[in-house]
């Protein structure tokens, strides 16, 4: 049986289809970003409501996630630019080594960007449905405020 030679072209070829998943990979870490500095605007927006007693220890603890989310996002972006940065090298070469390397990083960079984007989304969801209940309440007290204008000048909480 005669050993499969693949082509330096097609190496290079399927080099790109993994340097076209790494510019996915960023945009999506973007995208995120932007999501978590509208989440961090969302949270000063009911900063007041958020440090009630009710919602205080779930706000603490998510707003330090948020905090360390967006630590881990910043530092996965330098990694995947780290990373891009290594296929150029790659391609720039003649021979391709390292090529195996590069694709083992590929695959533990996927791994840790897909936990990333998972635990991102359990962060968002925790968030909207703290806002979610300071809303409701919020509506509530404008409801009875329309029934029995006494309420609005009570204390809450």
């Amino acid at each position: 049986m005669k050993p499969v030679v693949i082509s330096l072209s097609k190496k290079k070829k399927n080099l790109a289809k993994l340097h076209h998943i790494s510019q996915k990979w960023s945009v999506e870490l973007d995208f995120i970003y932007d999501e978590q500095r509208f989440l961090q605007d969302l949270i000063s927006t009911f900063f007041i409501d958020l440090c009630s007693v009710e919602f205080f220890p779930d706000t603490r603890k998510l707003n330090q996630k948020l905090n360390e989310s967006i630590k881990k996002g910043n530092l996965l972006t330098l990694e995947l630019q780290t990373h891009e940065k290594y296929l150029v090298t790659l391609l720039e070469s003649a021979h391709l080594e390292g090529e195996q390397n590069y694709r083992k990083l590929q695959k533990k960079l996927a791994n840790r960007i897909d936990q990333f984007v998972q635990s991102n989304k359990l962060l968002k969801s925790r968030i909207f449905s703290i806002i979610k209940n300071i809303m409701k309440q919020h509506k509530q007290k404008l409801l009875l405020a329309h029934t029995n204008p006494q309420e609005v000048d009570k204390p809450t909480g």
